[in-house]
């Protein structure tokens, strides 16, 4: 075995090259499908209202993709078990209760016109007592039955644009006015297309207190996109 001492030299070199803040030559430059998916992506997003309404970036399999009901539903028995008649149970109602509020999710009255397909999320929860909003529900895209296809297994993740941004910090300083925000809740400000609605499902009791039986069974879909970290670049 051979061991090799870097120089102070090198070290120093290494330190100030650009691969040292994560940004890379472009290699996505020739990339001819990663293109034309992001051309024919990005002529699907619209502004409307003020908004920008995108659909859900998805792969070619979206049509083998099962509805996982059977699955959420079963979830959802197990966490009314495990949450019983604790405080965080009405943190849970609470919070969806805001997202409604908040005109990040909708009942279902019924399936979206031209729906590409059905998918329901199990859900889970973050518990965090210190702080202000102690609970975080997490939704379980990658969650499947045995041989099935998850949503996550049908979207397109998308490539790290990671090494665009020498390139935009160099850009800006060509302008004479800059203007800096930090949008919140950035990714969920994005309004879905109506037709891939049905593929962000989840269930939730009427009534908290009670067991979940048919008739008291809600189903909830988003109205926009999901912050999960690995379709953020795809977004």
């Amino acid at each position: 075995m051979t061991v090799i001492e870097e120089t102070e030299r090198e070290l120093l070199s290494k330190l100030f090259e650009l691969e040292g803040l994560g940004i890379t030559s472009d290699e996505y430059a020739g990339n001819n499908n990663f293109l034309e998916y992001y051309k024919k992506y990005s002529d699907q997003v619209s502004f409307e209202n003020g908004y920008v309404t995108a659909p859900y970036p998805l792969k070619s399999t979206v049509q083998n993709l099962a509805d996982n009901y059977g699955t959420a539903l079963k979830r959802l028995m197990n966490l009314y078990t495990h949450l019983g008649k604790s405080n965080i149970q009405k943190e849970w109602s609470k919070t969806l209760n805001q997202y409604e509020d908040d005109d990040v999710i909708e009942r279902v009255e019924g399936k979206a016109p031209g729906s590409v397909g059905v998918y329901y999320m199990p859900h889970s929860g973050m518990w965090r007592p210190h702080k202000p909003k102690p609970l975080r529900v997490i939704f379980d895209a990658p969650s499947k039955r045995k041989g099935q296809l998850s949503l996550n297994d049908v979207t397109y993740k998308g490539e790290s644009l990671v090494s665009k941004i020498h390139d935009i910090l160099i850009a800006s300083r060509t302008c004479k006015i800059i203007l800096v925000c930090d949008i919140e809740a950035a990714f969920t400000q994005i309004r879905l297309k109506e037709s891939h609605k049905d593929l962000c499902r989840f269930l939730w009791l009427k009534d908290a207190s009670k067991p979940p039986t048919q008739d008291n069974i809600i189903e909830y879909r988003f109205k926009r996109t999901l912050s999960e970290r690995s379709r953020r670049p795809a977004f």
